[in-house]
């Protein structure tokens, strides 16, 4: 168990950082090829509204495997 935090922006640049085999955030080794297909065509879509839904699809697939467990969640204003 580890206490960890981090920032999340729009771009989904976090994803890739911390669920992505290499990131330098992948502290607990995740690795799913479906995962790593859509960031990578998150990294190249323009689309903001596309973008969306790719990072909605990759956060499904990430919280159904489970590699942490968020234990607080909260939010900046």
């Amino acid at each position: 168990m580890a206490v960890l935090a981090w920032v999340a922006g729009p771009t989904g640049d976090f994803l890739r950082e911390m669920f992505l085999p290499g990131g330098p955030q992948n502290i607990y080794g995740y690795r799913n090829p479906d995962v790593g297909l859509l960031i990578a065509d998150l990294q190249r879509e323009p689309d903001q509204s596309r973008r969306l839904e790719l990072l909605r699809q990759a956060e499904r697939l990430i919280l159904t495997d489970a590699p942490v467990v968020p234990l607080v969640y909260y939010r900046v204003p």
